[in-house]
């Protein structure tokens, strides 16, 4: 759904909320920030069709630069920030990424890179270091109104390189006008969260690193339906069970390591939170 609906219907309403630092950021923020951003690539030059990748930790801009990509029309890239250098260097240059958004949490990482990728725009949150941009002082004087060339970009993930190098999975972008509600016709993601009931009054928690598919898509279509996501920033098991209680959590996804590690967990820890609003995980 077309972010500036939700941002105009609750615009007060919690988009995001990060379990560890309690960091909010609302429906209006949301779609303020998505514009801004998508303001921000195309004063860079980027058109539809183009590419930018993601390198950062669980972190509460994270899904706002998404959604600015994806109002752009751009394929954007999300690396995971436990890369060597020399792996997220092949995957920017490999994905024709003409911007690469980090935090200083990756500060390291981005310094080893800077020698590398000459004539991609490299921007920083949370502070700067040499040859990164400030992304807030970047984003701060954009228009908060959405682009006039406004269209649907996509996502461009890869694989995790066991036989080789890691491949890009390339998909046709629809370039399409932004959808105004969830299509059940939709054969993919959109009929799958009608299927599980997501919807505004939803709270879906996700406690994954969220440049793997499932974080990233599950949570951009609850947060395009309106619902509010309950970002760990690592997975912790009390943390999570915590968060279904304090939040009334109603759905969440998992992998098979994490419910090992519930079950590893000391019972009186386990059986102490009040989980009766979860219906989907």
């Amino acid at each position: 759904m077309h972010p500036g609906v939700n941002g105009k219907k609750f615009p007060e309403k919690p988009a995001i909320i990060m379990a560890g630092s309690g960091k909010v950021i609302t429906h209006g923020e949301l779609n303020e920030l998505s514009n801004q951003g998508a303001h921000l690539f195309r004063s860079l030059g980027l058109r539809p069709g183009d590419s930018i990748a993601i390198m950062m930790e669980n972190h509460h801009l994270f899904f706002p630069i998404v959604f600015a990509a994806w109002r752009s029309g751009l394929r954007y890239t999300t690396i995971s920030w436990r890369l060597q250098p020399s792996e997220v260097e092949y995957i920017v240059k490999d994905c024709e990424a003409k911007v690469l958004i980090t935090s200083k949490f990756l500060e390291q990482t981005a310094n080893d890179l800077n020698s590398s990728l000459d004539g991609v725009h490299r921007f920083m949150l949370d502070g700067t270091t040499s040859g990164y941009l400030s992304y807030e002082e970047g984003i701060q004087d954009m228009s908060t109104d959405s682009i006039e060339d406004e269209c649907q970009g996509g996502s461009m993930l890869y694989s995790s390189g066991t036989t080789g190098k890691p491949k890009g999975v390339k998909r046709e972008l629809p370039l399409t006008p932004l959808p105004y509600e969830l299509d059940d016709e939709d054969p993919g993601l959109g009929r799958v969260l009608l299927l599980y009931g997501a919807g505004e009054d939803s709270v879906y928690l996700s406690p994954a690193p969220l440049y793997h598919a499932a974080p990233l898509n599950f949570n951009t279509g609850f947060l395009a339906s309106g619902a509010t996501s309950i970002i760990l920033e690592k997975f912790d098991e009390e943390t999570a069970l915590s968060s279904i209680e304090k939040y009334k959590v109603t759905h969440s996804q998992w992998v098979p390591t994490m419910f090992v590690r519930f079950l590893k967990e000391d019972p009186s820890i386990r059986t102490q939170y009040d989980l009766s609003s979860h219906q989907v995980a």
